[in-house]
């Protein structure tokens, strides 16, 4: 499990010190709180939070089940013309996890997004490291070239629908504590 107030410093853009934190009050939140606080959530939503934030790894199984079903049908219902690649989709709802999962801070800036009062020219001023295109279209198993051309778009909406999931999961959680 992860400590809790990691977690919601992630909620936060605000750098928190959350060892001073700790010193002073103690810890308070534990993960048995935020998968209470999701309590009438949705399923996916509710799936994903308890795996993104509560590391539950009880619950990954039917997230990426309900997760590939709702971006088969959504491949379905865009026309991507991918019915065969159903690894390849599976493939993308699995990067867009991982990117939502893990933070890789930029080693030039440190995770700042700045170098000498200028956006970083690595990370653009993000402050993350993004992966190159060639890691999507070799994780995907797809050309560099096709990776371009046609499943970019895709993981894009992918990874823009899981967000959304995320964000509202979020949303819910935060009104119930």
């Amino acid at each position: 499990m992860r400590e809790p107030q990691r977690l919601f410093a992630r909620l936060n853009a605000i750098t928190v010190n959350w060892e001073d934190y700790i010193r002073v009050t103690g810890p308070v939140l534990g993960s048995d709180a935020i998968a209470a606080g999701l309590a009438g959530l949705e399923r996916v939503p509710y799936l994903l939070l308890r795996y993104l934030w509560c590391m539950d790894e009880t619950v990954v199984e039917e997230l990426y089940c309900l997760l590939l079903k709702e971006i088969v049908e959504l491949a379905y219902k865009r026309k991507w013309g991918c019915r065969k690649d159903c690894m390849k989709l599976f493939r993308l709802v699995k990067m867009a996890l991982c990117e939502l999962q893990t933070v890789n801070l930029c080693k030039t800036c440190k995770g700042t997004g700045v170098i000498k009062l200028e956006p970083c020219s690595r990370c653009y001023g993000s402050g993350i490291k993004r992966r190159t295109q060639e890691a999507y279209a070799k994780y995907c198993g797809v050309s560099a070239s096709n990776w371009e051309r046609s499943w970019q778009r895709k993981y894009q909406e992918v990874l823009w629908r899981i967000v959304r999931w995320n964000e509202k999961g979020i949303k819910h959680l935060l009104s119930r504590l």
